[in-house]
């Protein structure tokens, strides 16, 4: 989250793999600008683990005026494969978007191919009464990244949404798509680090 005079706290290196942030914003009369928010976690040798909350305060709307996210998150490499989840709930109001996620990268010689799942699930009523229950998505995708070089890089990327109801989730924000229709998605590119 980025917000006006943010300040955080960054646990020091060498606690034994523990870690811990933690950032706090004030609100200045302006909805949308105060932020709290803290994030824990493990990393030592292949695992990382943490657990993220955060909430910042909104324009009210029906007497509420927090948007509340949550998140869940680990990765472990195997050596031969590295695979990592997360599981993340945003709330407003009487909305909740819960959006859970499987992904590995296994590298083949100079190369490394990455498959990933993603579910989105929608569920509640607006603020106008409407349920979004039947409002949700999934992705898969398939991709490959090939070094050149220590720096260099050419990778490809392929993936495919399904949305179930109202939902208009696309692999691209353009163009908009009509809500209920599917979504696919290529792309080729070449990465170079300075």
């Amino acid at each position: 989250v980025r917000s006006d005079n943010q300040i955080a706290y960054f646990s020091p290196a060498g606690l034994g793999g523990f870690y811990a942030r933690a950032a706090i914003a004030p609100g200045e009369g302006v909805a949308g600008k105060k932020y709290y928010g803290a994030r824990a976690g493990f990393a030592n040798g292949p695992l990382d683990v943490s657990v993220t909350l955060g909430r910042t305060t909104v324009a009210p709307v029906n007497g509420q005026d927090q948007f509340k996210v949550f998140d869940i998150g680990a990765s472990y490499d195997f050596g031969v494969a590295k695979v990592s989840s997360y599981y993340s709930q945003n709330k407003w109001l009487n909305v909740k978007v819960a959006n859970s996620y499987v992904g590995v990268q296994v590298p083949v010689g100079r190369g490394l191919v990455r498959a990933s799942y993603i579910n989105s699930n929608l569920s509640g009523t607006t603020g106008g009464g409407v349920n979004t229950d039947g409002n949700d998505a999934h992705q898969i995708a398939l991709g490959y990244l090939y070094n050149l070089t220590k720096r260099t890089a050419i990778y490809t990327n392929v993936a495919h949404v399904t949305n179930k109801g109202n939902s208009a989730v696309a692999v691209d924000k353009n163009p908009t798509l009509v809500a209920g229709k599917n979504s696919t998605g290529f792309d080729l590119g070449l990465r170079h680090s300075f």
